[in-house]
């Protein structure tokens, strides 16, 4: 039987997918490029799907690229890998939670995000 961890998100999260690019963080300038999309979204985290593991761990510091929808600027933001989830899916193997650290245009990402809840809700 698996342990459940204790629930800390401090928002509710979305389902929202986008698509998502960005770099795992390994040493000073160096690190791993990552594609992937999100599988669900809040205020200051997000879940992402990403095309390989290429190392993510707890507590690693990733930046990334993403439009939260078709036709939008790119927001670009950094955060720490809070978990990761192996998949069973051959295109999204690895699973991740990212708590954001750094976000240009938080004020969009918010407005966004809660037209989302209420149209869900």
């Amino acid at each position: 039987m698996a342990l459940a961890k204790p629930e800390n998100r401090r928002f509710q999260r979305v389902p929202l997918s986008f698509s998502v690019s960005g770099k795992l963080f390994e040493h000073f300038f160096k690190g791993h490029k990552f594609i992937g999309e999100t599988f669900d979204v809040s205020f200051d985290g997000l879940g992402i799907r990403a095309g390989n593991n290429n190392g993510f761990k707890e507590g690693q510091r990733i930046k990334f690229e993403t439009k939260l929808y078709p036709g939008d600027f790119s927001i670009k933001a950094r955060g720490i890998v809070c978990w990761v989830n192996s998949q069973d899916d051959d295109n999204w193997p690895i699973s991740l939670g990212v708590k954001l650290t750094r976000l240009r245009h938080y004020g969009l990402w918010c407005e966004r995000i809660e037209n989302r809840m209420l149209a869900t809700s």
